[in-house]
């Protein structure tokens, strides 16, 4: 003779369980997010300075130009230097 038997069982959390579940799955998302975050303000940090240092703005541009010119024609301009300059050629 054999015999069968089946259960159905329904679970439900106590309040405190479903509680730490919320506080424990919070904490989890928070840390991912936080992490996340700085992650992407760091690579914003990265390409603020980028763009700085590779001519974002036009204006920058310009004056380092003109710097450098000026200083380019005062060089060119002082005998002493412009001997060198030939002696290196």
């Amino acid at each position: 003779m054999h015999w069968a038997v089946s259960f159905i069982v329904y679970c439900k959390p106590t309040t405190e369980a479903y509680q730490q579940w919320q506080i424990d799955t919070f904490a989890a998302l928070k840390t991912a997010y936080d992490q996340k975050l700085s992650e992407y303000n760091r690579w914003l940090n990265q390409q603020a300075y980028l763009a700085g240092q590779y001519g974002a703005n036009p204006a920058i541009d310009r004056q380092t130009e003109r710097q450098i010119e000026e200083t380019l024609h005062r060089v060119h301009h002082r005998p002493a230097l412009r001997e060198l300059r030939c002696l290196a050629h």
